[in-house]
């Protein structure tokens, strides 16, 4: 591969990782497969594929299996490549056990490991853990509470991780806790219109006592007010 070309596939894994990073799915994985076209060996590119392709299979697996499995092995694939090209980086080992979780959580048992042993401070390590708790148990408050922990433990590392706070406030909102699982969708959500877009609709899936259209039309209102004013001095009863 020429200076040229090496260099491109360069440009276009770093712009396929800011695209993802700011949240365009789609154009993150246009870049990162034609890095990886141009350079087979493209680490970045082969990375934000993976991520991408896993994206796609939560996105998809509970609507239309088919493409669920689909992208779950274009992930698995991808992130075998990354372990193939930096095996002592622990991100690629995540990235593996990403792609493994709910198709062998065995599998992404053993992956986390490493990843954690080779980087055991990191809070992504600790989000991957707590999804692998969640869908390797038999779903219930022990294993909620499991995993709740590895989330807190997250937090503890990077209180800002977006991730984490997904997660945890998902969780806070399944148990009833609705007020405190919103204001983590939202410091999740940061200054991201999208993300703060999308959080009555988030919340409304996954309680479904917020389906009754007062109730939703609560939620919208104390995640508008609390766009505008610090989450921590707004107290909405969203369920009364």
């Amino acid at each position: 591969m020429s200076g040229d070309e090496n260099e491109s596939a360069d440009r276009l894994g770093s712009a396929a990782l800011a695209a993802w990073r700011t949240g365009d799915v789609m154009r993150a994985g246009e870049l990162a497969s034609e890095a990886v076209r141009v350079d087979p060996d493209s680490l970045v590119g082969w990375q934000v594929s993976t991520r991408v392709a896993v994206a796609g299979s939560r996105r998809v697996e509970h609507d239309n299996q088919i493409r669920a499995d689909k992208y779950a092995k274009t992930a698995l694939r991808a992130a075998r490549r990354c372990v193939e090209l930096a095996p002592d980086d622990a991100e690629n080992h995540r990235l593996l056990a990403l792609a493994l979780i709910r198709r062998d959580n065995k599998g992404a048992g053993a992956a986390l490991d490493r990843a954690m042993r080779l980087d055991p401070n990191n809070a992504d390590m600790y989000v991957a853990r707590a999804e692998l708790i969640r869908a390797t148990e038999a779903p219930g408050t022990a294993a909620y509470t499991v995993a709740d922990h590895m989330l807190h433990r997250a937090l503890s590392l990077d209180p800002d991780n977006r991730g984490a706070l997904t997660a945890l406030g998902a969780s806070e909102i399944r148990r009833g806790r609705t007020e405190e699982g919103t204001r983590r969708l939202l410091a999740a959500a940061g200054d991201d219109p999208a993300a703060q877009a999308a959080i009555p609709e988030a919340v409304r899936a996954i309680d479904p006592r917020l389906r009754n259209r007062r109730i939703a039309v609560a939620v919208a209102i104390f995640v508008a007010v609390a766009i505008l004013k610090s989450v921590d001095t707004v107290l909405v009863d969203l369920i009364g």
